[in-house]
């Protein structure tokens, strides 16, 4: 972090995806600028105005409208940024007081400590075997598992699938929000739990990029906005007939469609483990990252496809069903 002093703001426009050829197509928000307090040399800039005549501002807008990538759309690229107006450091603060949501640091704790509670909820309650689930995996025999089954009538919290539902539905927007700001889990502390919140992360990123996973087909498919806004499938009947293979298939397929979409130039999250690159932090990440796919034209695709990041290849999806029927027989 550094210290900055705002000189100003504009307006940038950007595309989302294709070629964006109507007005209505492109959206906008405010940008701010302002230069590091603790150069002497920047002392005298007091707007935006003055660092244009200051620096390279050709550059600057050349960098903008083009550093961040641009669409890719049939082997075309097409804008995906541009530098509308120029405002003054006054009314760009008055819009960012009037707009914005401004954390404090006690804020931050309380979302942290909140975040906290509702990971640890979730890996105690859809994360972990249930007791009916650990003693029939510890049963070894059909005998055993046949009398264990006839002894202990299912309770429908006992089944992965149906603790995984619930928690969706009742979390889902709280899940959403947490993700955005706190880690729900650390490898080096406990690497069974780091990749089962990787793989829960990712059915919540497909779901709000409206998908929805068919439990009757068995793939991730569109969700598409209603005319009123709301989505075709609504939550409470998101994964309504998935039972415990499907809802397995859904887990095991969250990161393959995410690269799937990534390959197609849509939206949608790469995961990276270390942060290496000249610009990296060189640090362990393990986390999903926002990818927009907007692409830069000077690459050419030898190195397109070394800076894709994948989910690692060597981690899976532990399958929470159980392989036993009725008669404590093991379902091939």
């Amino acid at each position: 972090y550094f210290h900055g002093r705002v000189i100003g703001g504009y307006i940038e426009q950007f595309c989302p995806k294709g070629a964006c050829l109507k007005p209505t197509q492109w959206k906008s928000r405010l940008v701010l600028v302002a230069v590091p307090t603790e150069n002497a040399e920047l002392e005298d800039i007091k707007e935006i105005k003055d660092l244009q005549a200051s620096i390279n501002w050709a550059s600057v807008r050349a960098f903008v409208e083009n550093g961040q990538g641009k669409n890719l759309l049939a082997g075309k690229y097409y804008p995906a940024f541009r530098m509308g107006s120029l405002i003054t450091a006054d009314k760009a603060l008055q819009y960012v007081n009037k707009n914005s949501l401004k954390f404090s640091l006690e804020k931050l704790h309380q979302i942290r400590s909140s975040c906290y509670k509702l990971y640890e909820k979730i890996w105690n309650k859809v994360g972990k075997d249930s007791e009916y689930e650990k003693k029939l995996r510890d049963l070894k025999t059909v005998a055993g598992r046949a009398k264990y089954i006839k002894e202990h009538p299912l309770k429908k919290d006992d089944l992965f699938f149906s603790r995984f539902k619930k928690n969706f539905k009742t979390y889902e927007r709280d899940y959403k929000t947490c993700i955005q700001y706190v880690y729900p889990s650390n490898i080096n502390n406990n690497a069974e739990r780091h990749w089962f919140f990787s793989y829960y992360t990712a059915v919540h990123l497909l779901h709000g990029l409206a998908y929805s996973y068919d439990c009757k087909r068995g793939i991730w498919d569109r969700n598409p906005r209603r005319p009123n806004g709301k989505p075709l499938i609504a939550l409470e009947d998101e994964f309504k007939n998935c039972r415990a293979r499907r809802t397995d298939d859904a887990f095991v397929s969250a990161p393959v469609y995410l690269d799937r979409l990534r390959a197609r130039g849509l939206r949608s999250y790469h995961y990276v483990d270390y942060d290496k690159g000249a610009e990296g932090t060189h640090k362990k990440i393990y986390s999903w990252v926002k990818d927009d796919n907007k692409r830069l034209q000077c690459l050419d695709k030898d190195k397109k496809r070394k800076n894709n990041h994948n989910f690692p290849k060597d981690i899976s999806w532990r399958k929470r069903r159980l392989p036993f029927d009725s008669q404590g027989r093991f379902i091939k």
